[in-house]
């Protein structure tokens, strides 16, 4: 419902207001979205607001300073650290349907033990037959 009330002629002065006052009330968790949505909507006005303010010399310092920065990089590296541990786990089944390949195993099985895609296994086998 929120989004009926969103506009795209704030003037630099109210934008700067709004700013302040998330600031001042430590909100900017609880309303970033609504934040994000108003600077998109009205980026000049946000531009001309952070020329003119002295309490946020940017977005980047409202955010740090109400802790959205710390939130929104803590979420980034969760999700890095999620990729890295997949990636990391098919590496590793990877490298046992290698061993497996490699001593003779037949293809069924080792998709069935290492949980690779039958595609993937199949590929090890055809390289491993160029060897």
């Amino acid at each position: 419902m929120w989004l009926k009330g969103l506009r795209n002629k704030l003037a630099p002065g109210e934008i700067q207001r709004v700013l302040i006052e998330i600031s001042r009330q430590g909100k900017a968790v609880r309303v970033g979205t609504y934040l994000d949505v108003i600077a998109k909507a009205n980026y000049l006005a946000v531009e001309e607001a952070m020329k003119m303010s002295n309490a946020a010399k940017s977005l980047d310092e409202v955010f740090e300073r109400t802790g959205l920065a710390a939130k929104w990089e803590a979420k980034a590296e969760a999700r890095g650290e999620a990729r890295g541990m997949v990636k990391g786990e098919e590496r590793k089944a990877i490298d046992v349907a290698l061993k497996m390949v490699n001593s003779g195993f037949p293809p069924e099985s080792v998709a069935a033990m290492t949980d690779l895609d039958p595609e993937k296994v199949k590929v090890l086998y055809q390289n491993n037959s160029k060897n």
